[in-house]
């Protein structure tokens, strides 16, 4: 390759990094906030912001596969259960007998 060609690869490369620099940092989202989870007795629980007046409570319970979303609004002081999912169905995977080294694994999904 001509020197000018690897110039103009490098610009146009340069040029396609700044906009997706521009395009990320103008699209609206707000600063990353820090969230917490603990895990006790087979639950994980995981919180975090979900809109500016509501927190977000995620409680997973690992020997059924499902999760509970519940939501806290902060200006009305009130808790409520949003939804449940089954992640085993929603992702997928197969579990099988428990027993030392059986972890549960995710199957293919046909196309």
């Amino acid at each position: 390759m001509k020197r000018e060609d690897v110039v103009v690869a490098l610009l146009a490369g340069m040029s396609v990094v700044l906009v997706v620099v521009i395009v990320l940092t103008a699209s609206g989202h707000g600063p990353l906030l820090a969230q917490s989870v603990d895990r006790s007795n087979g639950f994980v629980i995981a919180t975090g912001r979900s809109d500016q007046d509501e927190d977000a409570m995620y409680l997973i319970d690992e020997r059924s596969g499902q999760m509970a979303v519940f939501l806290y609004n902060r200006s009305a002081r009130d808790v409520r259960l949003t939804d449940v999912r089954d992640l085993r169905e929603d992702f997928n995977i197969e579990v099988q007998a428990s027993g030392p080294g059986n972890r549960p694994r995710k199957t293919p999904r046909p196309d």
